[in-house]
């Protein structure tokens, strides 16, 4: 049994030295979008098992993300990742105020981002939802103005009109919706 350890040491020894220099070959770029990814899969797998968020994994992802961020300021992943860091704030981890924050750092900072219109399109929204009607005005005012064509620019000035509106004026429009809605549904055969 001795002897069989002394020949198996030094192979395991070998096996974990070449894991190690595996590791060491990839960038400091690799190696965070391989952390990311990882962690993005778990997030996914813990979706696709219908589990509650997992708070401690959307508190990491957040965190990678923005170290990202940090490290490769110029990177085109950079806004992307930012942009994921606000929507778990946002719809995980219910932080409208990080949310908004990181979203206006995204339309600031990214201006060739793809997706850079919706970024002051959500800052706005999560302004709304922080009930700061002044700063969801401003964005989503900007928004309509900036964007007048784009497909939510619609949404924005919903968003806006129910800001505005009192707790019997928002019921008494829901159930007006509910109504339509039901007038246009053709029914089920």
């Amino acid at each position: 049994m001795k002897r069989l350890l002394f020949y198996l040491l030094p192979i395991l020894f070998l096996a974990a030295c070449n894991k190690g220099q595996e590791k060491a070959k990839l960038s400091p770029r690799e190696a965070a979008v391989h952390k990311i990814d990882s962690l993005e899969n778990r997030i996914k797998l813990s979706i696709q098992k219908q589990e509650n968020p997992d708070v401690t994994l959307a508190m990491h992802a957040i965190k990678n993300y923005q170290y990202f961020a940090a490290d490769f300021p110029n990177d085109t992943l950079s806004p992307t990742y930012l942009f994921r860091a606000a929507q778990i704030y946002e719809g995980v981890l219910r932080d409208f105020q990080n949310a908004a924050e990181l979203y206006g750092k995204v339309y600031k900072t990214y201006p060739k981002f793809r997706n850079h219109p919706m970024m002051l399109f959500h800052e706005g929204n999560a302004y709304a939802e922080l009930q700061d009607t002044a700063r969801a005005s401003l964005k989503l005012k900007e928004f309509i103005r900036v964007y007048p064509d784009h497909a939510f620019a619609d949404d924005a000035q919903g968003v806006l009109k129910l800001m505005h509106m009192s707790e019997a004026q928002m019921e008494k429009f829901f159930q007006n919706a509910v109504k339509q809605q039901e007038q246009t549904t053709p029914p089920i055969q």
